[in-house]
């Protein structure tokens, strides 16, 4: 009868072990779970897009049209620049200038074929985001 006793607190002690062990297993998951939808509800796991520049332009009439001039801040690579006038695309700085160069602190881009009270827009492009850099009318003050 004794040995019966034994095999019970054996099995006893199996089970609260295995029973243990799953509540470890169970609770890791859990934790790593909550971490992983934690970090996409905070927006950790979201892909960053392109960030808008940080610069300035300005808008001159001149005789034949208007000048558009990088006044200050980042420098921006020149394929990513539209020139819109009256919302059509003259297009891209690069394209304008026919310099692929970086379009940095007073750089300038004349754009013909333009009027006082046309409107003249500079867009930042990259892939899907895009920015209004500038959009004022030619002789605004």
């Amino acid at each position: 009868m004794s040995d019966e006793g034994d095999d019970d607190g054996h099995n006893l002690v199996l089970i609260v072990a295995v029973v243990g062990i799953g509540l470890v297993v169970l609770g890791a998951v859990v934790v790593i779970g909550a971490a992983v939808v934690g970090s996409f509800v905070l927006g950790l796991g979201a892909e960053q897009g392109a960030v808008e520049p940080a610069a300035s332009f300005g808008v001159d009439a001149t005789a034949d049209g208007a000048t558009v001039t990088h006044e200050a801040g980042d420098s921006i690579d020149s394929s990513n620049l539209v020139i819109l006038v009256d919302g059509e695309e003259r297009g891209t700085w690069a394209d304008l200038t026919e310099s692929s160069d970086p379009v940095t602190t007073g750089d300038e881009i004349e754009i013909s074929d333009v009027q006082s009270g046309d409107e003249i827009a500079v867009e930042w492009r990259d892939g899907d985001e895009t920015a209004v850099l500038i959009r004022t009318q030619v002789g605004a003050a």
